[in-house]
């Protein structure tokens, strides 16, 4: 039975519905916590990165994280009732919106890195690793859109870091980040499926149960009106063989008080 729920059509559409839900969700939160910590990059930063190319970079993923919000805020209520290449066409957005949001984000060890200053370059490195693990909450129910989302953000700091700058330690904190990422990313993605999978059976469990105390219901009412009938067809028998022994038992006692005058 659970092999049936697995393959079936019904099952990869109710895992495509609940991924997107849960993906859908995290990114509406997103723009007003990318504001918050782009203030706290700008004000702390200033002083430490070329300012053009930190504004530049800013917008840059400030506009990546808008689109994304409006692509959830489009999609998030039709989610439930589309039909299956709408589902597609939505998975679609979903992955080029997280692709840009991440390359955004990891465009930054180039456009500000190169000229920053070691501060800079350790506190961008700190920025990716949060971005991928925060995408890691949610995204992470779809592996391969996750899998290349943290790619796009965190390769770019670990080829920068090897090449560029050579900052060992920091590369070296890339590197585990992301291998732990995708560890507990594809083990997250499994347990997401598998509790979707539960939640299905469950659901055909119950409806099936239904359907058989239905059934059961159905006997019992059945029964109960042969019951009522036999009790109907007894009493009235018993009423109709009453009369003709009645009738015998009056005649007999005429006969015999008859037999008693003689």
């Amino acid at each position: 039975m659970l092999t049936q729920i697995d393959e079936s059509p019904d099952h990869c559409l109710r895992l495509t519905r609940a991924t997107q839900s849960i993906r859908v969700h995290q990114s509406s939160t997103s723009l007003p916590l990318f504001l918050l910590g782009a203030v706290v990059f700008i004000v702390v930063m200033w002083d430490e990165a070329p300012r053009l190319q930190l504004v530049t970079w800013l917008v840059l993923c400030f506009l990546a994280t808008l689109v994304r919000s409006i692509v959830c805020a489009r999609i998030t209520p039709k989610i439930e009732s589309a039909s299956t290449s709408e589902l597609d066409r939505f998975e679609h957005w979903l992955f080029w919106t997280a692709i840009a949001n991440s390359s955004a984000i990891g465009s930054g060890f180039w456009w500000i890195g190169i000229e920053g200053t070691d501060r800079l370059v350790t506190a961008l490195t700190l920025v990716s690793c949060m971005y991928a693990i925060g995408a890691m909450i949610n995204a992470s129910v779809h592996f391969s859109s996750f899998v290349l989302s943290i790619s796009a953000n965190l390769g770019q700091g670990i080829v920068f870091l090897g090449i560029i700058r050579s900052e060992w330690y920091l590369l070296f904190s890339s590197i585990v980040t992301y291998l732990l990422l995708i560890l507990f990313g594809k083990q997250n993605s499994r347990t997401f499926a598998d509790s979707i999978r539960i939640r299905a059976e469950n659901v055909f469990l119950v409806d099936q149960l239904a359907g058989e105390k239905q059934v059961v219901e159905t006997a019992l009412a059945a029964a109960k009106q042969a019951n009522q009938s036999k009790n109907q067809f007894l009493a009235s028998a018993s009423h109709d063989l009453r009369q003709p022994l009645h009738a015998l038992s009056l005649f007999f006692w005429s006969a015999s008080i008859g037999r008693g005058w003689k």
